[in-house]
């Protein structure tokens, strides 16, 4: 097994700047490191609206530019596990956090905007974006700790840094309809009452 420097830019971008090295859960550490980033994306996405937009569309352009920022990292985070792997001739490294950016950044995107969307007129917006968050964080750790199928099939079968991504990609993917199909729940159960 070999050891990358601080300064080896793959070593930076896999482990998040190295908050994957923390010695314990780095995969928690790697998703609590998606929320100011997820912020960031955000507020750009919103800043870039108020000059382009109608206020109508700005939850629709926060997705989508979200989406597009994730994507793009998705791309990048690949490429450098991908070299990262090689270079430690390690498989799936437990350093690597990048996956797990991604995955609560696409956990955040496509659940927090779908809260205020339906709920923003019956909820105050700060408790609101706190129990959203935080449900949107237990949900993704949930399911990438367990694992359940095809989630565990992607991570034993597909290799690699797109192997790496993947599986966190598809817990995201879970997280994601178990908040919206809940969402959807509560909102149908509150309005039909």
């Amino acid at each position: 097994m070999k050891t990358l420097q601080y300064y080896n830019i793959h070593f930076l971008i896999s482990t998040f700047f190295g908050l994957g090295k923390t010695p314990k859960i780095p995969g928690t550490i790697g998703s609590i490191a998606a929320f100011p980033v997820a912020y960031y994306i955000f507020s750009l996405a919103i800043a870039a609206h108020h000059t382009l937009f109608l206020e109508s569309e700005v939850i629709f352009f926060c997705i989508i530019f979200s989406l597009i920022s994730t994507l793009i990292i998705f791309v990048i985070g690949t490429y450098s596990a991908d070299r990262y792997s090689k270079l430690t001739e390690i498989n799936d490294p437990k350093e690597v956090v990048i996956d797990e950016v991604v995955g609560q950044m696409l956990t955040i995107f496509l659940t927090i905007p779908f809260s205020f969307m339906f709920l923003s007129n019956s909820v105050p917006i700060d408790l609101l974006v706190i129990i959203s968050l935080l449900v949107s964080f237990i949900l993704f750790r949930i399911f990438d700790i367990l694992k359940p199928w095809p989630i565990n099939w992607i991570d034993k079968k597909i290799k690699g840094g797109f192997g790496i991504m993947l599986d966190d990609v598809m817990a995201a993917i879970f997280a994601i309809v178990v908040y919206d199909a809940v969402l959807i729940y509560i909102i149908d159960y509150f309005t039909t009452k």
